[in-house]
């Protein structure tokens, strides 16, 4: 497991972020689940829409320009308390490529 830190936006860039993530532990290869400790909100807090939907334990949050989720957050016991689901394809150094089908 190697952790490094990614910076990452949505398209129009008002949203900004940084992470510390294990890529090869994402969880199905386009998101990556980290402990709040590990992320930093950097720009466009104000920009952000949150949706909620389901069971409601996590927050889809989206830019509000160009409605692309860069993250989400939540709190789910089974996963260790409180965490956030990083959309590898927002990060500015990575091309996500989608898997094969099985």
């Amino acid at each position: 497991m190697t952790t490094r830190r990614y910076t990452g936006t949505c398209q129009c860039g008002r949203i900004r972020y940084e992470a510390d993530i294990d890529v090869g532990a994402s969880w199905d290869h386009q998101t990556a689940l980290i402990k709040p400790s590990a992320f930093k909100l950097l720009a466009g807090a104000g920009d952000l829409e949150d949706t909620q939907f389901g069971q409601l334990v996590g927050h889809n949050q989206s830019c509000r320009h160009c409605g692309i989720r860069p993250f989400g957050r939540g709190r789910l016991r089974q996963l260790g308390g409180a965490f956030y689901a990083i959309n590898l394809s927002t990060i500015d150094e990575l091309t996500v490529r989608a898997s094969a089908p099985g």
